[in-house]
């Protein structure tokens, strides 16, 4: 039985309904796409062109659940920043409102998907550069003391702690900075 048949003949309970169709819809695409792709190799005809495919699709995989275009794009949107959230959508434990404003509290807009791509780089981005000073931190406990006061000039010495205070200067300052964006307060 083909996964299609299979979302078609699902019956939904009534609370939350749109979302789960919605989210079902989402789910749906890749299998029409599928299906779209056989149907263009056996030659078939009356298919959209290749740029009109993903419209199509959403349209189609909305038409099949009985919602419409933006409904499903929003929750592919939903799917895409946060899984679990599409999780419950799918389960109707949410509705698209609800899950928009949990996500989004101000404004009530979902990031689009370059900036959900942007904040996971950024994120990435944060992770790397702390787990860095972080491992250099701990190579500072391997140094000889002794061994590198005989090693360096007076001058070397000067220019490498002076490095290392600025260096602790901004971490301290970006972890202030994290902490108020923790606590809210963008400053």
């Amino acid at each position: 039985m083909p996964k299609t048949t299979v979302v078609q003949s699902v019956s939904l309970p009534a609370a939350n309904q749109i979302a789960q169709r919605a989210a079902l819809a989402v789910e749906l695409i890749p299998e029409l796409k599928k299906q779209m792709q056989e149907q263009r190799r056996h030659r078939a005809y009356g298919l959209p062109r290749p740029g009109d495919l993903k419209g199509a699709l959403v349209d189609l995989a909305g038409e099949r659940l009985g919602v419409g275009r933006h409904t499903v794009q929003m929750a592919a949107r939903i799917q895409f920043v946060s899984p679990a959230h599409f999780e419950k959508l799918k389960a109707g434990k949410l509705t698209l409102a609800q899950a928009r404003r949990e996500l989004c509290p101000v404004g009530g807009r979902l990031p689009s998907r370059q900036d959900a791509i942007l904040d996971k780089s950024q994120r990435e981005r944060l992770q790397a550069i702390v787990g860095g000073a972080e491992a250099l931190c701990m190579g500072f406990e391997r140094l000889d003391l002794d061994r590198l006061a005989s090693a360096c000039t007076q001058s070397e010495l000067h220019y490498w702690s002076g490095v290392a205070l600025r260096s602790g200067r901004q971490l301290r300052l970006w972890s202030k900075k994290l902490q108020t964006l923790k606590q809210g307060n963008r400053q």
